[in-house]
């Protein structure tokens, strides 16, 4: 699948303009395999406390809410697919602060080695 610039269509995008997207599916991919009913309830609050800060935009938050209502197996799918909903999502994901910053720094060396190659 090649990733075009909106600007400039048909004209791929810098690997550095990739990254941050790249960094959020892997995390995202992560959390996926160790998703539990702990880590759904984290997303909740994490997601109440927002919306009472005004951080995060209703639209965005009744969607989430959705998500989260879902079986663990709907929702690992729905945070790791790599379409553009998956990445729009990822935008404003609950689940950011699920791993620990030693998992993030891993998860981010590996996603900048392999776009190096």
């Amino acid at each position: 699948v090649r990733e075009t610039s909106l600007s400039h269509p048909g004209r791929r995008r810098p690997r550095t303009a990739r990254l941050p997207a790249l960094r959020a599916l892997a995390y995202h991919r992560v959390v996926a395999l160790r998703l539990d009913d702990a880590l759904v309830r984290d997303a909740r609050k994490r997601l109440q406390r927002w919306e009472q800060d005004g951080r995060i935009d209703p639209r965005w938050a009744e969607e989430w809410e959705r998500i989260l209502a879902l079986p663990l197996s709907r929702i690992a799918k729905t945070i790791s697919s790599n379409s553009e909903r998956g990445r729009a999502l990822r935008q404003s994901s609950p689940f950011a602060g699920s791993l620990n910053e030693h998992e993030r720094r891993r998860i981010a060396q590996a996603v900048e080695e392999r776009a190096a190659r």
